[in-house]
């Protein structure tokens, strides 16, 4: 099923079907509003992970993904064409084959591959397979004309039990491989590990942030939402 969720605001002002390098100068150039012809056509973004990603225990916002998003363009006069192919309980490896036809259906011009390494680390995924899985999506993007943002998911109370060690290892193998491109349509957002320095900062602990083992609740997605918000302004507008 293919879910969209729209923004009501002025589209985002990239031009659809240009290339890989003007669709990031584009992005990098947005608070210099860039003409164009295409006033009433929203940015499609696809997004591909498990059941964090498609905003699971999130009662309000649909999570931390949308609310980022919605966000963002509601604040920077963006608009948005919400592909959600976020299959929960399906790790990378398992959703591997199916990602060709998203990319080839949803024809976006932003992919979000937002893994949560839970499902990969419950099936044991091995992580050589797994890197591989991530760059294949990731250059699956980029040939399809699309930009790429790599997320890490909120924590869970597994990130400090249950999986403390796997989930890092998947996480930082997901980020290594989109680094390794050192192409500048290729973004990377760590929220994983900026939310567990919050709570460390902040002396608090995930307790108040969880839903279940697996998934934060509303102040968890929350809370994700606002570190990945900040991340996208200081990527895109960073002197404001």
């Amino acid at each position: 099923m293919i879910r969209l969720a729209i923004a009501i605001s002025v589209p985002f002002l990239i031009f659809v079907g240009t290339t890989h390098a003007v669709q990031a100068e584009a992005l990098h150039r947005v608070s210099s509003p860039i003409v164009g012809s295409l006033h009433d056509v929203p940015v499609r973004v696809l997004i591909i992970g498990s059941s964090v990603a498609d905003g699971w225990k999130d009662s309000v916002g649909g999570g931390y993904l949308k609310r980022a998003f919605t966000h963002f363009g509601l604040t920077h006069r963006t608009a948005f064409a919400w592909i959600n192919r976020a299959v929960p309980g399906q790790g990378a490896m398992r959703l591997n084959a199916m990602v060709p036809r998203f990319i080839d259906q949803a024809k976006p011009q932003i992919v979000v591959i937002a893994w949560g390494g839970l499902d990969d680390a419950y099936d044991h995924t091995p992580l050589n397979i797994f890197r591989e899985d991530i760059r294949q999506e990731i250059s699956l993007s980029l040939a399809a004309h699309a930009m790429v943002f790599v997320i890490t998911p909120p924590v869970s109370r597994a990130s400090y039990t249950q999986f403390a060690l796997q989930q890092p290892m998947y996480l930082d193998a997901e980020m290594q491989v989109a680094r390794s491109f050192q192409n500048p349509n290729v973004y990377v957002f760590d929220v994983f590990d900026q939310m567990k320095r919050y709570l460390d900062k902040h002396h608090e602990t995930y307790v108040p942030f969880m839903a279940d083992g697996w998934h934060p609740n509303t102040r968890g997605h929350a809370l994700a939402s606002r570190l990945l918000l900040h991340d996208f302004k200081q990527y895109f507008f960073p002197t404001m």
